[in-house]
């Protein structure tokens, strides 16, 4: 197991990254801790406490400045939080081959919906927000990555929210889907207090940091930086699984 000070730089890098991004930094986490040894389940489970800390810090920031659609945020977590649940009950009982495998599958995905994103024209759908929004949570719980690889497309590319409402706004929302998604890991007994927690303070560092350049970021480098970071942590994490499993 890596020690602190890793940890913690682990998390500070994740919360920057992620807070950047839109998403909870559990991409970088849950991927990162599976490559240094740490078994998957409880990469997963320390991820989503990493993607609580992404989830507060700067928030407050951002609503200072009206950033966040807190309305429609709390509709979307409304049905965010079952596929959270699910998703958390149904991880737990796979082999840690398949949730590293559905990490590196849930990288590549979002590296494809964020690529693809500015070709999308919004559709203003609600209901298909909600769909998707279940998936999102589902794969939150599955993979520990949070969810927000799924929810910054969805308040674009669905429901025509401008890039930093959409940031900011799924910032709050990775946060409570994490939440719900932990629980039921830590009901299993799949957790590890040591490992987590030092995560969780880096990534609100990370992110109390990295929201203070949010709003000058350009969409470009944003997209390419997602897209190389999704598509390169995918690939590690399915090389490390097919040689170490």
């Amino acid at each position: 197991m890596p020690y602190l000070p890793v940890l913690v730089l682990i998390g500070f890098i994740a919360g920057f990254i992620g807070t950047f991004l839109g998403i909870g930094g559990g991409s970088v986490v849950s991927p990162t801790l599976v490559l240094l040894g740490v078994e998957p389940h409880l990469a997963v489970s320390a991820s989503l406490t990493a993607v609580l800390g992404t989830g507060l810090g700067g928030l407050v920031r951002f609503l200072r400045r009206g950033l966040v659609r807190v309305r429609v945020g709390l509709v979307l977590e409304s049905v965010t939080i079952v596929g959270a649940v699910l998703g958390g009950f149904v991880a737990v009982r796979l082999p840690g081959s398949y949730v590293a495998l559905a990490i590196s599958c849930a990288l590549a995905l979002a590296g494809t919906v964020i690529v693809l994103q500015p070709r999308l024209r919004p559709p203003r759908s609600l209901k298909l927000a909600l769909l998707i929004s279940m998936f999102a949570g589902f794969l939150s719980a599955t993979t520990g990555i949070g969810g927000g690889v799924i929810k910054v497309p969805i308040l674009i590319a669905v429901l025509g929210l401008s890039v930093k409402e959409a940031l900011a706004t799924s910032k709050m929302m990775v946060g409570i889907t994490a939440a719900f998604g932990l629980t039921s890991y830590v009901a299993h007994g799949v957790y590890d207090v040591l490992l987590a927690l030092p995560l969780a303070a880096g990534t609100y560092l990370g992110a109390s940091t990295a929201a203070r350049f949010v709003i000058r970021l350009e969409e470009r480098k944003l997209r390419a930086i997602a897209a190389l970071l999704y598509y390169s942590m995918s690939i590690l994490t399915a090389v490390r699984t097919v040689l170490f499993s």
